[in-house]
């Protein structure tokens, strides 16, 4: 048993005199955010994409999702934080590319905010490091005692990359929303 004891406490020395060193040179992990300050975080992303469906694709009165025709790009820009708390300009968009108008591009409330939130719950927009990615040592039980948010799609701070929904990628959407695609990107000075 003394061996025992006597091996331990060898081993807890070696340990010790070996600490983790930690590089800033190592490669980031797959999803790792490479900008904080051009990307919106998920809590904003979240709050710009329900605003933008509740005042452009709601209807009023006892049918609140009641479909709209959408004849032209619907897009909105708005003011979003990002994790380095700085203001960004953030567009939500929805166009469609039907050939029959009438059938191919229809819109409601309930579809628009599905679709915005697929963009954190699925990989249909590219998913962890294409669609969103994570800022790097925010979350997990990581080195400096850091956890994730409760609520958050990741192990860490979410923040929402530039990208497109496309969907007639997937077969079980209503035939009305044919030929919709969602967009969310940064404004430019062109926009």
């Amino acid at each position: 048993m003394l061996a025992y004891i006597a091996f331990l406490l060898s081993l807890s020395a070696l340990v010790l005199a070996n600490p983790i060193v930690i590089r800033d040179d190592q490669d980031p992990l797959n999803g790792t955010c490479k900008d904080t300050m051009n990307s919106p975080t998920e809590e904003q992303y979240i709050i710009g994409y329900n605003n933008f469906c509740d005042l452009y694709v709601k209807h009023p009165g006892p049918r609140p999702d009641h479909y709209h025709l959408l004849k032209n790009p619907l897009r909105a820009t708005y003011d979003l934080e990002t994790f380095d708390k700085k203001i960004l300009k953030w567009v939500f968009k929805i166009t469609c590319a039907g050939t029959s108008v009438e059938n191919d591009c229809l819109v409601n409330n309930t579809m628009c905010k599905t679709r915005f939130r697929t963009v954190l719950e699925s990989d249909d927009a590219g998913g962890l490091g294409k669609a969103y990615c994570v800022v790097d040592n925010t979350g997990g039980d990581g080195f400096g005692g850091r956890k994730g948010k409760p609520g958050q799609s990741g192990e860490g701070q979410v923040l929402v990359m530039e990208g497109k929904l496309d969907a007639k990628r997937y077969k079980d959407r209503p035939t009305k929303e044919g030929w919709l695609t969602y967009y969310f990107y940064k404004r430019t000075d062109g926009d």
